[in-house]
């Protein structure tokens, strides 16, 4: 018994097997390893769902299918319809089952899909998005799925989604255009697999896969649903991994949360090639999660037939994805200016999760690649607070002047795996805080502006323009064919012009923020300070 119990839980949790049995994990886990016996009216209730999971699982390897088949093939015929077996072998173990009522009548009419599905929510993921592929109630033949049309219908605001207008004649079913790239008309059975997926995904998240934490999510899903219905402003929560930096503990900026990731097989739903490596001391996983949200809008017309065939999304589309990206960008400026390290420190985003309850698919999406030119970073406590103060500051200051030099930097960081071309990126960089307007001679107004910046002393600022002068030749020869530098070369030239570059970052926003939004502020520097 112990065998395919074990293989039990390895292959769908502990958390579903105990669950299922009416007994808390430690005392399942207790039982797994030969410390404690099952109680005898529930050891054969054991060898009846070790055994269906075990030829279950067997028969899906068989024929080539996902082991989350099983899941939604182990159900049993009720009065009422079907029952997921999990359930019935919680009942059968003296159990009860989760009771997801709330009150609101649209959340109690969907309660009983919820409490037939939740097993399927704790149970262990197979990796990658299609792991979440069986969250949806479609297979179960439940009676309460009419009780939930009638709430939806009986809602002032939730209607709307599948409202049915005539129009020059014709039944015409509301469109539904979503500021997250969606449009179409949405039914009901859509309906509640799409909230299924985002409150689970919300549950396993933020509130927590317990039945409080589910219960907590289907609220405040549901609550943001109807707000963004009526019109009213609202956010989604988005989640995006980061690789190449550990952090020790939350931080907190303007723009999300920063978590530490934790156990990188934990985030079952990640694709294994975007999930973080482990290194440092303690081997830490090298990478976090930022929490954050988007801006969402719900748009419905009835413009079928008025159609120019182009799709008019909601005007708000382009504004969400650009904070979105902002958020992001911060995220990877404010360690690399936070933090002196040559080179400098750096962060690849390699996935993001949005929560929106209308998606008819699971809101992931992942970079191609994940690695970083750039050496990683373990973050220490005494960073921490630095980090903080340079996200105030990025989050207060105007830079829309410097935009291209900031993205230089990213990609100089993050996405050039030839050092050649980081190079490139960070000199790019330099032209656009320090070439002004004039088409005069840009080496010498450039590496001037920036020895200015960076040197008191004249001498030293001397010896800093020549350096800077012959990095910046070096560059242009590169980029017109009379060069060719070797990988060592190009990297220790990528490190200097990046180091340099991150310090006349760190003085501009420091100290004279208000020449990041004048286009000649080179001449300024040269000429006033």
């Amino acid at each position: 018994m112990q065998d395919t119990l074990n293989s039990a839980i390895k292959h769908f949790g502990a958390a579903l097997i105990s669950y299922s049995l009416n007994i808390d994990e430690m005392s399942l886990m207790e039982i797994a390893i030969g410390a404690a016996d099952i109680s005898p009216e529930k050891r054969d209730l054991l060898t009846e769902l070790t055994r269906r999971l075990e030829e279950e699982r067997i028969s899906c390897a068989i024929y080539d299918l996902p082991s989350s088949t099983v899941l939604l093939r182990l159900t049993e015929e009720t009065s009422s319809g079907k029952r997921s077996l999990f359930n019935s072998w919680r009942l059968a173990a003296g159990g009860s089952l989760p009771d997801f009522t709330t009150g609101d009548q649209v959340i109690d009419a969907f309660a009983p899909i919820a409490t037939e599905m939740y097993p399927l929510c704790i149970a262990r993921r197979m990796e990658g998005p299609f792991g979440l592929i069986y969250l949806t109630h479609s297979l179960f033949d439940n009676t309460e799925r009419p009780d939930f049309e009638r709430a939806i219908l009986g809602d002032p605001s939730l209607k709307r989604l599948v409202g049915i207008e005539e129009r020059k004649g014709r039944q015409v079913k509301a469109r539904v255009k979503l500021n997250t790239g969606q449009s179409g008309g949405i039914f009901i059975t859509e309906l509640q697999n799409s909230i299924l997926s985002a409150a689970y995904i919300y549950a396993r998240m933020k509130s927590g896969l317990d039945v409080e934490g589910f219960r907590v999510a289907l609220m405040d899903i549901f609550r943001l649903l109807r707000d963004a219905v009526e019109g009213k402003p609202t956010k989604i929560p988005v989640w995006i991994g980061f690789v190449n930096i550990a952090v020790p503990r939350e931080i907190i900026f303007p723009w999300g949360i920063v978590h530490p990731y934790g156990q990188p097989d934990s985030f079952e739903f990640v694709p294994g090639d975007n999930r973080p490596t482990r290194g440092g001391q303690h081997e830490a996983a090298l990478g976090f999660v930022l929490e954050t949200s988007r801006d969402y809008q719900i748009e419905i017309d009835y413009d079928y037939l008025d159609d120019s065939g182009e799709t008019q999304w909601p005007a708000s589309m382009k504004k969400a994805d650009d904070a979105l990206q902002r958020a992001c960008e911060h995220t990877q400026l404010t360690f690399s200016l936070s933090i002196d390290r040559s080179p400098p420190v750096a962060c690849n985003k390699t996935w993001t999760l949005v929560v929106d309850p209308l998606a008819m698919t699971v809101g992931l999406s992942g970079q191609m690649r994940s690695s970083v030119p750039i050496d990683y970073h373990v973050v220490q406590e005494h960073e921490i607070d630095t980090a903080q103060e340079w996200g105030d500051i990025l989050h207060s200051t105007p830079s829309s002047k410097v935009d291209i030099a900031l993205r230089r930097l990213i990609t100089a960081t993050t996405n050039r795996t030839n050092p050649v071309d980081g190079f490139i990126d960070a000199v790019v960089a330099w032209e656009n805080l320090f070439a002004g307007t004039s088409q005069g001679e840009l080496s010498f107004r450039i590496c001037g502006a920036m020895s200015k910046l960076l040197e008191v002393d004249v001498e030293k600022r001397l010896l800093l323009h020549k350096e800077l002068t012959g990095l910046y030749n070096s560059r242009s020869k590169v980029v017109h064919g009379s060069k060719e530098l070797s990988v060592e070369d190009a990297a220790a030239s990528r490190d200097q012009a990046l180091d340099v570059l991150l310090r006349c970052l760190r003085t501009l926003y420091a100290d004279y923020p208000e020449l990041l939004s004048d286009p000649d502020r080179s001449r300024r520097i040269i000429l006033t300070h």
